[in-house]
């Protein structure tokens, strides 16, 4: 693996993890912190909706507890 890709993936991560804690710190000026989740909750389930529904991820339930999942 090239070096400079181990750098850059390293760069990102960190870029995005510091830009996460600015992002909520000033969405908590706006929010509660449950309407906070609340929102990120439904921004990553609508996210993950679409994706199954664009066929870009199959999800599978074979041997999985359905009843949970209903829940």
């Amino acid at each position: 693996m090239d070096i400079r890709a181990v750098y850059l993936a390293g760069v990102t991560w960190s870029t995005i993890f510091g830009l996460s804690f600015l992002v909520t710190k000033t969405a908590l000026a706006a929010f509660s912190p449950f309407e906070l989740l609340f929102l990120r909750f439904t921004l990553a389930t609508l996210a993950l909706a679409v994706l199954v529904l664009t066929g870009r991820i199959k999800p599978r339930f074979r041997g999985k507890p359905k009843g949970t999942l209903v829940l």
